[in-house]
This record gives C-alpha cells, structure tokens and sequence, in this order.
C-alpha cells in the first residue's frame, strides 16, 4: 500500500499550522499498542521505534511492524511527530515522568486517566481507542470508536486527522466523559465476560459443554443490535419469580461468591423493574 500522509492546515488569525504526522513512536507493547501499530502501519504510517520495560517484548511487536526496540525511555527518538503511551494505568505516571522532552506530540490511551497527566510536554492529548484487544485475534480496527481529547486546538486537529484515517468512528470526549465510558465499558465488556466464566464453571461442573449456551449468547447480543438493554431484559429476577430466585440461589450455596453476585444483580433487577412499573402505571 503506498504511503499516505496525513496532513492538516488549520488557519488561525495570522498563524498558519501545519502538521504532518508520518512517524510513530509506541511507548508500550501490550494489547492497546500491538493492535495500534498494525493499523498504523496499514496506513502508510511508520512505527519509527517500540519501547518496552521488557526488551523481548518491544523486539516482538517492532518486528512485526518492521521497527526498532529499546526498552531505556532516554533512547526514545526524539523528533518524531508522535508519541503514544499505551502502558497499564498504574504505569502511566512513572513513564510520563521519565519520557524525556520531544518535538511531536504526545499521547495516552488511556480510558481512565486525565489529560493533565501529560501536561508537561510542549503537545499533549489523548487518543483511547474504545475497544477490548487480545494479541491473539484481529479487529477490524475501522469499527472502533477513537476518542480524542486535547486542549489544543492544532493537536486536536492533528489527532482527528490522524484518527479518522484508522477508524470510521471518531469522537471527542473531555476527561470526566471518557472516564464514564471507560466505567461504562468495564460493565459491558469486562462484568459480562465475567459472567460467562461463572456460567461456563458451572457447566462443566456438571459435565457439560460450554457451547450450550452459544445459540443464547448470539441471541442475547443479537437483540442489543435492535433493542434497547432494558426492553431485552428477560429471566425471573425481571419477572420477581422469588421461588426461582430462591431455588438458584440454593443451587449456588457451594459458591458463595457467585452466590453473592447472583444475589445483587437480582435485586437490582428487581427493583428496576419495580421503578419502572411505578412510572408507568
């Protein structure tokens, strides 16, 4: 695929900015960065370096996008056009003090931490892809939601263009927003994941096969294409069959845990459902 470079003129009164965005540095390895790079090298745009505390890991995804690794923040290249922090949250603080100064921008994919984090660079912003990654399966990374923060009006403009180029779904959102939909995603993707852990113990402890319940979980998730969550809410917690409720939750005795989250979910089940009834008679 030829090059494709990304460029944006933004007019200000008496200020001409220009900003071109050909040359990457990924400051991470993990799930966030490995898919990143790929889509980034995709279109034309080059990894120019990967860094990784652990030098076999940044090795295995330069590699792969035909890079360099380093695993010492103070060889970090420091002239390309940007730089993006996609390391755990925890991490994020450390390796933004340690960065040295650059020339380009720089930004973090985090879904939960502030802009500010990065207020000491010259050019900073955030680019959170909204997405669950796994190393081992591929995403169609147009598909994403990309949400882009920044305080500065050329680097937003630099991150959109850049963002529009690997995804069909771009979209600004400040701090406290991105922070809720991170909120909003752990429950969606993480607490429902979650679930089918629980469902498939279940299962084998009775000697059956997970796949038993894979016609359900297309349906459930078919449904949320069309409806609304709540209009797709079935099960006895939804139509307040205590007796059910009840026998469930004997069924869950030898899992106390389970049992607990049984428990909480059923009554605020029951209790929406009770609000709802309320409102509407």
């Amino acid at each position: 695929m030829p090059r494709k470079v990304l460029q944006f003129v933004s007019l200000w009164p008496n200020l001409k900015f220009l900003v071109q965005i050909q040359q990457v540095v990924l400051i991470g390895s993990g799930n966030v960065a490995t898919h990143l790079a790929h889509a980034l090298v995709a279109y034309g745009i080059t990894v120019a370096q990967v860094y990784s505390r652990r030098l076999s890991n940044a090795e295995e995804l330069a590699h792969s996008v035909h890079s360099t690794a380093t695993n010492n923040l103070a060889t970090i290249v420091p002239n390309a056009d940007l730089y993006v922090i996609s390391v755990a949250d925890d991490a994020l603080q450390t390796v933004t003090s340690l960065l040295p100064q650059v020339a380009g921008i720089v930004v973090h994919t985090s879904g939960s931490r502030p802009l500010e984090v990065l207020d000491r660079f010259a050019n900073y912003g955030v680019l959170y892809p909204l997405q669950t990654f796994s190393k081992a399966k591929k995403t169609a990374f147009e598909q994403i939601p990309i949400c882009l923060e920044s305080s500065q009006k050329q680097v937003l403009e630099a991150l959109y263009t850049l963002a529009s180029c690997l995804s069909n779904d771009v979209r600004y959102l400040n701090s406290q927003q991105r922070r809720m939909a991170h909120l909003a995603a752990v429950f969606t993707n993480n607490f429902t994941n979650y679930m089918q852990v629980i469902a498939q113990e279940l299962l084998e402890k009775q000697g059956l096969e997970p796949s038993l319940l894979q016609p359900l979980l297309h349906e459930t998730f078919d449904k949320l294409l069309y409806m609304s969550p709540w209009a797709a809410q079935t099960g006895p917690a939804k139509r307040a069959d205590v007796n059910l409720i009840k026998n469930h939750l004997e069924l869950l005795n030898d899992y106390p845990a389970y049992k607990a989250i049984y428990q909480q979910i059923s009554e605020s089940i029951v209790t929406k459902t009770l609000l709802s009834d309320n409102l509407t008679s």
